[in-house]
């Protein structure tokens, strides 16, 4: 007689889940963990400011234009399969990247990078559909969430840390550490998922492919070229015909890319439409360790140690967020986080007029347990209310929205931010070179400026853009709150028991 798993009815279950924690944590941490490393790469490469930027673009753009037909192809060829193949050409572009020499070969390795992020990316989440029965899926999908998201920060800060000490080469070894053991356990534990008698639609997939393509990069390249630039209507206006193209040949298809019963199953759709929401919110923690270096004048480590304080209780509360999502139902986790998501965002305004570090660590402990409690829940649900037959194709449109929707939100994060604050610099300074000055600070901080009206005029504007975006963060906490009403209602009468 088999030994029960202290969490899951099958003892073999924790093991594929530790698997699928490797996989994503790795997702997650590789879109971060250059960040901090490109002013050493610019220095060793020999690489201006517009180029280095795409050393971590070029990964978004792929992962996010690329995830949704992952997500297909592994429902054609087996989940396992395609998991473990994703993982491998992964290691492959962080080897080329790892031995670079220019810039060039650096981005193409990331590129490489994203393929392999977009096939075991979706795969992942397929995986633990395919093994964990519904009643236990919730508790699953809170681990996995739980520890994996904690890497949204502890990213940049390991790539800070290794290029510090070390050299920022070694930042591509650190993925063998998480792919080694998840290879070495969803060989040994996992099972292959029923492939199905079909083919990739090639016109369908290089129709949406380009789609996506273009859309992301406008998107992501609007605020330095400007959105009314004809560089970004011509890619929108392209973005648009080729998304015509694709539904027209979906549509005509023996084997569709994409079924139509995605887009018309409208639980799925509020449900990722709330994960959008969730993204966009998680983005505005990506900007605040640069806030408080560049506004507030903290070092790199010092604003990545206060970053952990939102960090930490991801890793608790999502596995708690599962247990409770389990046993009394989805809703309440899920309506309790995204309270106490706008009660944060709402302390942070308190903190930035009175400079109370006391708020500030009340803030991002409580955005923290919003951010896990909302997630796991809503996640599990979105993703259970597909068809057990089309579960890869699912995660695929599910992933699609997370990467897409990060991509889309940072950009206009950034854009609102920078905006605002600089409008209110400009009024503030009256110079005409006040774009310039307001550019260097926002590059270098507080440091290069030696003029006081300079110095506090930028630590204003900045104020004023931060707490912009904090009104942003209550009114899609709100809006999200207001929404999952009216999805896990409608999901709890049709998943009853």
């Amino acid at each position: 007689m088999k030994r029960q798993s202290p969490l899951f009815t099958n003892p073999n279950n924790t093991w594929i889940l530790l698997a699928l924690v490797c996989a994503l944590s790795l997702l997650i941490m590789d879109a971060t963990i250059l960040s901090v490393s490109l002013p050493s790469i610019r220095r060793d490469l020999g690489l201006e400011l517009l180029p280095s930027q795409w050393v971590i673009n070029s990964y978004l753009i792929t992962l996010a234009s690329l995830v949704f037909a992952g997500g297909r192809i592994a429902d054609i060829f087996g989940h396992r399969k395609i998991f473990v193949v994703g993982l491998l050409i992964y290691c492959v572009g962080a080897l080329i990247g790892g031995v670079a020499q220019s810039g060039y070969v650096l981005i193409g390795g990331r590129v490489v990078q994203g393929i392999g992020s977009s096939l075991f990316g979706p795969a992942s989440y397929a995986l633990l559909y395919d093994h964990f029965s519904i009643k236990e899926r919730g508790r699953a999908v809170g681990i996995v969430v739980g520890i994996s998201s904690a890497f949204i920060t502890l990213g940049p800060f390991a790539g800070g840390a290794i290029s510090q000490l070390w050299n920022w080469r070694f930042v591509f070894l650190l993925p063998f550490f998480f792919i080694i053991p998840g290879l070495f356990l969803t060989l040994k534990y996992c099972q292959e998922s029923q492939k199905k008698a079909e083919h990739v639609d090639l016109k369908s997939f290089l129709a949406l492919t380009s789609a996506l393509i273009t859309l992301t990069f406008a998107l992501m390249s609007g605020q330095n070229k400007g959105w009314h630039s004809l560089s970004i209507t011509s890619l929108l206006l392209l973005s648009a015909l080729f998304f015509f193209l694709f539904f027209r040949a979906n549509k005509r298809a023996k084997h569709p890319f994409m079924h139509s019963h995605l887009m018309k199953n409208r639980l799925f759709l509020r449900g990722n439409l709330m994960i959008f929401g969730i993204q966009s919110i998680m983005m505005m923690t990506v900007l605040m360790p640069v806030y408080f270096q560049t506004a507030l004048g903290m070092s790199p480590t010092k604003a990545g140690l206060w970053m952990v304080l939102e960090s930490l209780p991801v890793i608790f509360f999502g596995p708690l967020s599962g247990f409770i999502s389990d046993r009394y139902g989805p809703y309440l986790p899920a309506s309790l986080g995204f309270k106490l998501i706008a009660c944060s965002f709402a302390l942070f305004i308190v903190w930035v007029v009175y400079s109370n570090l006391t708020i500030l660590a009340l803030s991002l402990i409580l955005l923290g347990c919003g951010l896990s409690l909302a997630m796991t829940p809503v996640s599990t649900s979105t993703l259970s209310s597909v068809d057990q037959n089309y579960n890869g194709e699912g995660t695929g449109f599910y992933n699609s929205v997370r990467y897409f929707s990060q991509s889309v939100s940072l950009s206009l994060i950034c854009s609102l931010f920078n905006t605002i604050g600089l409008g209110t610099f400009e009024r503030l300074v009256q110079r005409d070179d006040a774009a310039h000055l307001w550019e260097q600070l926002d590059t270098f901080g507080l440091a290069v400026s030696t003029d006081p009206l300079v110095t506090q005029s930028y630590i204003l504007g900045s104020n004023i853009g931060f707490i912009s975006l904090c009104f942003c963060g209550i009114g899609i906490s709100l809006g999200c709150l207001t929404l999952g009403k009216l999805f896990f209602q409608k999901f709890e009468i049709l998943h009853r028991p």
